[in-house]
């Protein structure tokens, strides 16, 4: 017998949710998966970190008529704007096309193609699939083999606004990726509207952090003269080692440039001032960016 599968719309407590329930038959009788998830997983850029100037920046690239968002899948930041861009979808009644490798249960507003990677061109296929659907915004779970990028490049020619994951650990391996294949630079800019780039830090418990006053090394390196507050993780019965969870700090890159408003440098002093991360933990994210740049 075949699996057989249902998924059931609920609504409870004002929310919208959806549950997926599957059956397969075994020899000890039927064994039924459920996947329950919500209908409005729409993550708020605010809420993931981003700041004003960068949530605002990136919702006009996705309204422009084209251009490409590339993020390096090893910092994690590809799933969260996919939420970002399903709210887009359901907002303006856009349609979303997403190529992966792995199809599971998202949100009814997105179209999801397979990629089969045990096939010569599986994206490239994929993608031949999805452009016939004419969607608004085209999603890209992964981009990682050579065959890949030249796939990527002819959707880049047609135009439209799509949003590709690099296996990469950052922007600037991103970039050197891109370098590796036959694209001129300059036509590589004309096609990419931004790179997003993410550090996660962890984020101190607010009940028991300890204030101190910055050193003259620490005034030095952030470039301030007046006596400035930071705070050090102490440890309470709520977080146990001084930090409650941890955050998102983001960066957006544009022409192989950080501009100052976009950067990362204003949200990390914020966190640092505000009491959010340590010094060092501040220290260690700026440096990282920096490096990148």
């Amino acid at each position: 017998m075949a699996k057989r599968r249902a998924i059931v719309a609920l609504t409870e407590q004002d929310q919208d949710h959806q549950i997926l329930i599957e059956m397969a038959p075994t020899r000890l009788g039927d064994h039924v998966h459920i996947h329950f998830w919500g209908t409005d997983q729409v993550a708020n850029l605010s809420q993931l970190g981003y700041s004003t100037e960068q949530a605002k920046f990136i919702m006009t690239q996705l309204a422009a008529a084209s251009g490409c968002i590339l993020i390096p899948r090893g910092v994690g930041a590809f799933d969260d704007l996919h939420y970002v861009i399903l709210g887009r979808a359901v907002a303006e009644g856009n349609l979303v096309v997403s190529c992966e490798s792995g199809i599971f249960p998202k949100s009814e507003h997105l179209v999801q193609v397979a990629v089969d990677s045990n096939v010569e061109n599986g994206l490239a296929k994929a993608l031949d699939t999805a452009l016939g659907l004419e969607p608004d915004v085209l999603m890209i779970d992964l981009v990682s083999k050579p065959e890949d990028f030249k796939a990527l490049f002819s959707v880049l020619a047609m135009g439209g606004v799509v949003v590709a994951g690099v296996r990469a650990l950052d922007m600037a391996d991103v970039l050197r990726r891109f370098s590796a294949v036959d694209i001129a630079p300059d036509q590589m800019q004309k096609w990419v509207s931004l790179g997003v780039e993410r550090a996660m830090v962890r984020r101190l418990c607010p009940d028991c952090k300890k204030s101190r006053d910055m050193t003259s090394d620490e005034k030095a390196f952030w470039k301030v003269e007046k006596s400035v507050v930071v705070y050090e993780p102490v440890g309470c019965a709520r977080c146990q080692n001084g930090y409650l969870d941890r955050r998102g700090i983001f960066g957006i890159w544009i022409d192989k440039m950080q501009s100052e408003a976009l950067g990362a440098n204003q949200v990390i002093s914020h966190c640092l001032l505000e009491g959010e991360i340590t010094e060092k933990d501040a220290r260690q994210v700026y440096k990282r960016f920096e490096e990148t740049l």
